[in-house]
């Protein structure tokens, strides 16, 4: 049976409340982006057995006239993937691409020479593709390309990878906001079919915290052959964390070392409020337009 390994997808390196919680995440880093020293710094804080994957952010190519064309630009990005990936000690690299790399051949090719040059030894390497890319093509690129594609275990027409690593990921988006506990069961389904030995599995939505909890007790739950028996708590918040015990799981624990006195921005990056804060206003504003429905 698969081994799945559950986390949320955070905008920042966790602190050590989450990794007590939670073996991994994905950090998508937001503008400015920080430096990979920046990054180092905060990942010595989370122990060695902590999973990291690093969401390489679009804009640093898909802002461009010219996507993924070589030249320095585009150097500079590989640059800052590659380091900060470094820094991180990441698992995986993972790379979301939109309409932006078409099914085109001139943009398979840049794309294949994109994720060979982010690529590095024992590190994963995931293509995250949207816009016009259909199932069976994503599957054959990424086999081209020698990389794995981001697996979603809700879509039906999603194609299954094979070999004995993959990666999951659940985003919402549209009409899928967010995920119940009815959903998350049916993704461990789906995710304990595949025939690979070990996994990791993010999930990106406004509650992604408690989502990825969730997950992570049904998966563990169906690994020892024991049954989900209820999703909500005695008061009828959603099981798992509390909303102030969530609110301490990412949290921003100073740095040994002072940041760069010159880079106020980074600084920023590294004192930004609490992500899970934004996850409990969004619960309250569920509330409020439930009550007046």
């Amino acid at each position: 049976m698969s081994t799945w390994i559950v986390g949320s997808c955070l905008d920042r390196v966790p602190g050590r409340r989450y990794a007590a919680r939670l073996p991994f995440a994905e950090v998508a880093p937001r503008r400015p982006l920080p430096r990979p020293a920046t990054l180092a710094r905060s990942r010595a804080r989370l122990g060695e057995d902590f999973r990291v994957a690093l969401v390489a952010p679009r804009t640093l190519w898909a802002e461009h006239v010219a996507p993924l064309r070589p030249g320095p630009e585009l150097d500079d990005v590989v640059t800052w993937i590659r380091d900060a990936a470094s820094a991180l000690r990441a698992r995986a690299v993972v790379v979301p691409t939109g309409s932006e790399v078409s099914t085109s051949l001139r943009d398979r090719e840049r794309l294949a020479v994109l994720l060979e040059r982010i690529s590095d030894a024992g590190r994963l390497t995931v293509w995250a593709p949207t816009g016009l890319w259909e199932p069976d093509e994503v599957a054959e690129q990424a086999a081209r390309m020698g990389v794995l594609f981001a697996y979603d275990p809700l879509d039906p027409s999603a194609p299954r990878p094979g070999g004995p690593t993959a990666y999951a990921r659940l985003r919402a988006g549209g009409a899928r906001r967010r995920f119940g506990t009815e959903a998350l069961q049916s993704a461990a389904v789906a995710l304990a079919e595949l025939a690979c030995d070990e996994g990791l599995v993010a999930i990106d939505s406004p509650s992604s915290l408690r989502e990825a909890t969730t997950l992570a007790r049904i998966v563990s739950q169906s690994l020892s052959g024991n049954r989900l028996e209820s999703s909500r708590d005695d008061d009828g918040g959603e099981d798992g964390a509390s909303e102030d015990e969530e609110a301490a799981w990412v949290d921003d624990e100073p740095d040994d070392e002072p940041a760069d006195a010159d880079d106020d921005d980074e600084e920023s990056w590294e004192d930004d409020p609490d992500p899970s804060d934004d996850e409990d206003e969004e619960d309250d504003e569920d509330e409020g337009d439930e009550r007046e429905r």
